[in-house]
């Protein structure tokens, strides 16, 4: 009773065969060969295809359609901005109003162009739809942002600073900076890390008569998402992370390659800036606010403080930069040295044996935070108003009270230790979380997740509530802990809303977590914008034994026996997390945070343990009852030798 009215949807699960085995095509003509094979019973078939992915069709061009890309009014405007800076369109040069490049003068660009574009600025957007869309996204919000500061994109507001350039200070000709051009191809090269970045998928398997160590252990990595498909990957196992020191993708990107430096527009209140990219608006609304709140103020994220060492050609605008800016009482030069925070805490390890930053650097760094992410925004800075609701002239300026907020948060969290690491992290989960761009962390047990979020959730005034999945963890418990959450997000003036699922590949119901994450529903229930979902979870890696331990539990195994209750019983029984592996639409929204450096994990654990150490009954206990005798220097070799060993306890944790 089949006509050619009729449809067939199926879905297919990413494991079809086995819990080792990834579903591919040729799964799918064995298993369903009435809809996919070549012997369809005489079915009429069409397959379609994704533009993205042109392949050989499975029988012939005649039953194919393509799957063509539509892009909105707002992704159009990012394709015109990327056309316009290739084309040098953005180029400031002081000439009269009506000079500045106008998007909406700008042609829209064809498939052709839009090929080339994304081959240049964007080349996972290729492979990707779901890299280009978010891609697109975390690019709208921030050039959006650009396009309506004035005083970096006009010329109009240029001003000529030839006297500042010894090449051009005996000329008559004019110079100016490039702000609109650097700014736009640095939040384009941001965003392929932040908005399109997949964390690698190493593959280990052991080495027979040679595997003595864990450290020894093979590790091929691949990133294509392929695993699975043919008989020799089955001699693979695939994981998820290599349980040893990983530094964060984006650490190692700016510490390595930060050439030339991350420009970073400060950002709005994310009370304010998460709804920016709603469907509710148009363009021009969105331009008009843009312009509306215009911020012109921008920190440099740089490897180095002395930029001379760089060699892009845009650092010579930010030298010219940071000398037109020195150079004025009345301006602020904002630049985060990553090279000289690294060689300060080796100094500092080298000469005390433990990095302990004073309260004034830890408030550097919490300003340079709070600046850029949108903390410091009036609707954030409380001042004092009449009976009437109008703000009364109090005897404190705005820096003081942005000294105010720096100090209260500073107090409440003195037990926590912001560094370079975990300014990025937290930089770039906001990032996220304006662009409504889905994310899902991974890392080792005590990387620092939940203490992570939990900071930037009170820094940032956002409500939060964590949610502990467990493998008995059930859709009903789920949609229970979630109404809570939607509850204090549809009440009034609630403001951003953060639900922090944690440990969700613990639990069987993974599919139930995708919908939740990457779609933003639940059963199809659409959740308030301005309730924000992060997953975190723990990576899925076999525990790699040495031969004494195989020989050990082979030897147990015959003495005792063991029972397991299914293959995944026996499968999980080898895993170092009980965990389920992460189905392929979820892992392109993962970040792997690792592990901490050694480095920073002591800094932590110096922070963490600082008031312990300052008590006057811990260091009776150690002095033996001679507190009053002790030393600074005695008591600091204790400290120093304390949170060596509690490091290395960790590490040897980890190992086992």
């Amino acid at each position: 009773n089949v006509s050619g009215n009729d449809a067939f949807l199926v879905e297919l699960p990413s494991k079809l065969s086995s819990l080792n085995t990834n579903t591919n095509i040729d799964h799918v003509r064995r298993q369903f060969s009435f809809i996919a094979g070549i012997n369809a019973h005489g079915i009429h078939k069409i397959e379609i295809q994704d533009v993205l992915h042109r392949q050989t069709p499975l029988k012939s061009v005649n039953e194919m359609r393509e799957n063509q890309l539509e892009f909105t009014e707002k992704e159009m405007f990012v394709l015109k901005y990327l056309d316009a800076m290739e084309t040098d369109k953005l180029h400031i040069d002081g000439r009269e109003k009506g000079c500045d490049w106008d998007y909406n003068s700008h042609g829209n660009i064809d498939e052709k162009r839009r090929n080339q574009l994304l081959d240049k600025y964007c080349p996972n957007g290729l492979k990707s739809l779901i890299f280009l869309k978010s891609f697109l996204r975390y690019t709208y919000h921030h050039l959006l942002q650009l396009y309506g500061a004035f005083a970096l994109v006009s010329n109009v507001a240029a001003a000529d600073v030839a006297g500042f350039d010894p090449k051009y200070r005996n000329t008559n000709k004019q110079r100016y900076i490039q702000y609109h051009t650097v700014i736009a191809h640095s939040i384009v090269k941001a965003a392929n890390n932040i908005a399109c970045h997949m964390y690698e998928i190493p593959e280990m398997k052991e080495n027979n008569g040679i595997n003595n160590d864990r450290d020894n252990a093979m590790v091929d990595v691949k990133t294509d998402g392929n695993w699975g498909n043919t008989d020799e990957d089955e001699k693979f196992i695939l994981n998820e992370a290599t349980g040893k020191e990983e530094e964060f993708f984006l650490v190692k990107y700016w510490r390595d390659e930060g050439d030339p430096p991350m420009a970073v527009l400060s950002q709005r209140s994310i009370n304010n800036a998460s709804r920016i990219n709603s469907n509710k608006t148009t363009l021009a609304q969105d331009v008009k606010t843009a312009k509306i709140n215009a911020e012109s103020t921008f920190s440099l994220l740089a490897k180095s403080s002395d930029l001379s060492k760089l060699q892009h050609p845009h650092c010579q605008e930010w030298i010219l930069c940071q000398k037109v800016m020195q150079s004025f009482k009345n301006m602020k030069w904002h630049l985060y040295d990553f090279e000289g925070e690294i060689a300060a805490q080796k100094e500092m390890l080298k000469q005390n044996g433990i990095i302990d930053e004073n309260e004034d650097s830890q408030k550097d760094k919490l300003r340079l935070l709070l600046l850029i992410c949108g903390a410091f925004a009036l609707d954030n800075i409380k001042f004092t108003h009449d009976e009437n609701g109008k703000k009364i002239n109090d005897d404190f300026s705005f820096e003081d009270k942005e000294k105010k907020l720096i100090d209260t948060i500073y107090n409440r969290n003195k037990n926590y230790a912001l560094t370079f690491d975990n300014i990025l992290k937290i930089i770039a989960i906001f990032f996220r979380i304006q662009s409504s761009i889905p994310l899902l962390i991974m890392g080792e047990t005590g990387c620092g997740k939940t203490r992570l979020l939990t900071f930037m959730a009170d820094a940032l005034n956002i409500k939060l509530k964590t949610i502990d999945v467990h493998g008995g963890y059930t859709i009903k418990n789920l949609e229970s802990d979630l109404q809570e959450a939607i509850t204090m997000a549809t009440k009034a003036n609630a403001g951003t809303v953060l639900v922090f699922l944690d440990e969700i590949n613990t639990s069987p119901e993974i599919g139930t977590f995708k919908e939740v994450i990457c779609d933003h529903s639940l059963k199809g229930e659409r959740f308030p914008p301005n309730l924000i979902v992060v997953g975190a979870l723990n990576p899925y890696r076999k525990r790699f034994k040495t031969d004494i331990e195989k020989n050990e539990d082979e030897e147990d195994e015959k003495n005792n026996g063991k029972y397991d209750i299914d293959e995944l019983d026996r499968e999980m029984s080898d895993l170092v997390y009980r965990v389920f592996p992460l189905p392929p639409s979820m892992k392109t929204y993962v970040w792997n945070f690792g592990s901490l450096s050694q480095q920073n994990e002591q800094q932590y654990i110096a922070v963490m343990t600082r008031s312990t150490w300052s008590n006057e009954n811990v260091i009776k206990k150690v002095s033996n009852g001679d507190a009053p005798n002790m030393s600074a220097d005695l008591l600091g070799g204790y400290r120093s030798k304390f949170v060596e060993l509690m490091s290395e306890s960790q590490k040897f944790l980890r190992r086992v």
